[in-house]
């Protein structure tokens, strides 16, 4: 399954088509992000947004890092949001099995 891209098709001023930039994208985002499928791609007129979810901070903004100066980008909108963390409970649950497992090998 494929990120989703939306483009005008049209050629922005450096003549590189926002379907080219929105292609060229979508190869970024899968060579940089761990779940390309969570990411929608925009192209207007050689402009990029960005919508969809990443598992980090440092992976949202890597994505705009990585698209930006892909050729005929004019900019970037950043409107990748952080998914929602995991529960608590997850983690006090691997801790105890971390301790557990701790404690049987001493």
């Amino acid at each position: 399954m494929k990120p989703i891209i939306e483009s005008n098709g049209e050629p922005t001023k450096s003549d590189v088509s926002d379907a080219e930039i929105a292609y060229n994208a979508d190869h970024m985002i899968r060579w940089t992000t761990l779940d390309p499928e969570a990411l929608r791609v925009k192209v207007d007129h050689g402009w990029v947004t960005l919508r969809g979810e990443a598992s980090c901070d440092s992976e949202r903004c890597g994505l705009e890092e990585a698209i930006r100066p892909l050729p005929g980008v004019a900019g970037v909108t950043n409107e990748i949001e952080l998914a929602p963390n995991h529960e608590p409970e997850q983690d006090l649950s691997i801790l105890d099995a971390a301790m557990r497992a701790f404690a049987s090998k001493t």
